[in-house]
């Protein structure tokens, strides 16, 4: 026997709403088990297993959309561009010197700090790798900038230090 309560419910399991609302659900939860799978590959020391993890999360959908205006809603696709951005310039900007891709990866580490920093400016440490990047590809003003903004982190172990070798090497 069906009650009225039942055909009511599966009456609106069935509007458009709902089923656009499970649709992003079900995004979202596959976008989560992505960013799992990059930070299970980046803790096995799978820097290039990681990385793709991260890049292919980026090109999700829900992920490429979300923009800084939805940061006051706790977006949570919003939360995990932040964390594959930064995550995935630490990785770019970790490999060594002698690498063959070293300098598209630095260029790529720089824009994707750049990006984080888009969505949320008040990460002192990407600020700090931000300036170390901009330092690495000879551009002193971002560098200069992205350390004062460290240095404006009150008692940041590193902020001043790091700003006051800039400010010695570049003049």
């Amino acid at each position: 026997m069906i009650s009225i309560v039942d055909v009511e419910s599966v009456k609106r399991s069935w509007r458009p709403e709902a089923m656009a609302r499970r649709g992003v659900e079900a995004q979202e939860s596959s976008n989560l088990t992505l960013y799992r799978t990059a930070l299970h590959h980046e803790t096995h020391n799978c820097a290039d297993e990681a990385m793709h993890a991260y890049s292919k999360l980026l090109e999700q959908p829900l992920i490429a959309d979300a923009s800084r205006e939805r940061a006051a809603s706790r977006d949570p696709s919003l939360q995990l561009r932040f964390l594959a951005l930064k995550n995935l310039s630490a990785l770019e900007s970790a490999r060594p010197s002698d690498c063959d891709e070293y300098g598209m990866l630095t260029e790529s580490a720089l824009q994707h700090a750049l990006e984080a920093l888009a969505i949320d400016e008040t990460d002192s440490l990407l600020w700090l790798r931000l300036g170390r990047l901009a330092q690495r590809t000879g551009r002193v003003s971002l560098a200069r900038h992205a350390l004062e903004q460290v240095r404006l982190v009150p008692r940041h172990p590193f902020g001043l230090p790091t700003t006051a070798l800039l400010l010695a090497s570049s003049g």
